[in-house]
């Protein structure tokens, strides 16, 4: 029996257990790291479909208030027509803090900072009713028009980041909602 031929055989069984364990220790503890990943970006892309439903429908909604005040009624005894002047109400977003944690921050921090700007519009208008009231149909139709465009766009965003599908509207409503912006931004020049 060659005694060399054992070393060779111990060594080899003993590189082949050390190398299985190195192994089995690395593959232990990467599949709870993977998980986390998957289990964070499953998080993300849920958090990303329901707020961008949340922010689809309140740009719908702007568009909505546009279009009711082009038609608003002008009765012969008041000076001006029956103007919806309130900017559509924000749907309460998700309460669930992990799902926040795992969205991108840059866009948790816009939708999060979006109901601010709902406010701020909203303001503005009441600021327009009372200092320049024949002005207040133009302002309505310009901060509707802003803010419903920027849920769209924060919409697309969420869904493009987290690889969640494009929403399928029934309704166009973002094409003249553009439309409007043009003409708005071509009359301020």
């Amino acid at each position: 029996m060659d005694r060399g031929a054992d070393v060779v055989n111990w060594a080899t069984i003993l590189q082949t257990v050390i190398g299985a364990g190195i192994g089995s220790a690395l593959i232990q503890g990467a599949l709870p790291i993977l998980r986390e990943q998957w289990d964070r970006r499953s998080r993300a892309a849920y958090m990303a479909i329901r707020l961008a439903v949340i922010l689809e429908a309140y740009a719908a909604a702007c568009f909505d208030l546009i279009s009711t005040n082009e038609n608003a009624q002008h009765r012969p005894d008041e000076r001006l027509p029956d103007w919806k002047v309130n900017l559509p109400e924000l749907a309460d977003y998700p309460d669930d803090a992990e799902g926040w944690r795992a969205l991108d921050r840059q866009l948790a921090g816009r939708a999060l900072g979006f109901r601010n700007k709902v406010r701020e519009s909203q303001g503005l208008i009441h600021d327009t009713i009372y200092f320049n009231d024949d002005a207040i149909g133009d302002h309505v139709e310009q901060e509707a028009t802003a803010r419903g465009l920027e849920a769209w766009r924060l919409a697309v965003d969420l869904r493009a980041k987290h690889k969640v599908e494009a929403a399928e509207k029934v309704w166009d409503y973002v094409e003249p909602l553009e439309k409007i912006e043009k003409r708005i931004t071509k009359h301020d020049r």
